[in-house]
């Protein structure tokens, strides 16, 4: 499954933003993902530096994709009829 808070992405649903939806990457709950996919096991997290400030590309707000086992448990009030663009 894939889930994201970014609207363009194919796993857009509001719904993972206000529910109680958990992820986990690598064993670990993270709160900042913005895109996380248990398929092809990757989560996209806002880039960050070395001051933990987030990193500005252009007029957008950068962006890192990483690697690992990635676990999604969906929250009660998660509704999958939301999803707003196809998923494959």
């Amino acid at each position: 499954m894939r889930i994201s808070a970014d609207k363009d992405d194919v796993g857009y649903n509001p719904s993972a933003i206000f529910s109680d939806t958990r992820v986990f990457f690598n064993g670990e709950e993270r709160k900042d993902v913005v895109t996380a996919d248990d398929t092809h096991g990757f989560i996209i997290i806002y880039a960050r530096d070395d001051n933990d400030k987030l990193i500005q590309d252009d007029n957008d707000i950068a962006e890192n994709k990483i690697y690992g086992d990635v676990r999604i448990e969906l929250g009660d009030e998660f509704d999958e009829s939301l999803f707003e663009n196809k998923q494959d």
